[in-house]
């Protein structure tokens, strides 16, 4: 593994957050996809201009955040871990060791932002996603995607 970095997710109020967290906290959106950008666009019912995934940087911190689909409704619950491998194997042990007595919310899959990636809820109710890049990013790219 390399990093560990909060996963926000927002009922539609993604980029009014990232606002405030630049200003609170002189940082930068280092990248931001709308799900409009995606391929094939937004879904129906989707927002094409709500954040499907955005990087956020500032002194010390570093946060990931979303207009994700189906968001619940306490803030607690809209917070992830999310976890970036190096090591493609390692990431099907972690992912299937903390989704064990959990609830798997995204099977462990390929995606089209060339990763492998899945989401699941550990036994004791602590959200995670698994990422693991498939090939070097190019620079600019995010680290991790929410779909």
């Amino acid at each position: 593994m390399t990093t560990l970095t909060p996963y926000l997710n927002f009922p539609g109020t993604a980029e009014a957050a990232l606002n405030l967290y630049t200003e609170a906290l002189g940082g930068q959106v280092l990248f931001i996809q709308r799900f409009g950008d995606m391929p094939g666009g937004a879904q129906p019912g989707q927002d094409p201009n709500h954040v499907l995934h955005a990087e956020f940087m500032a002194e010390g911190v570093r946060l990931l955040v979303s207009d994700g689909p189906d968001v619940p409704t306490s803030p607690e619950a809209r917070t992830y871990l999310s976890l970036d491998f190096t090591d493609g194997n390692q990431i099907d042990r972690v992912f299937a060791m903390l989704a064990e007595g959990g609830q798997v919310q995204m099977p462990l899959q390929d995606t089209f932002w060339n990763a492998r990636f899945g989401i699941c809820i550990d036994k004791f109710g602590i959200a995670w996603m698994c990422n693991h890049d498939l090939a070097p990013k190019e620079p600019g790219q995010p680290e991790t995607l929410m779909a």
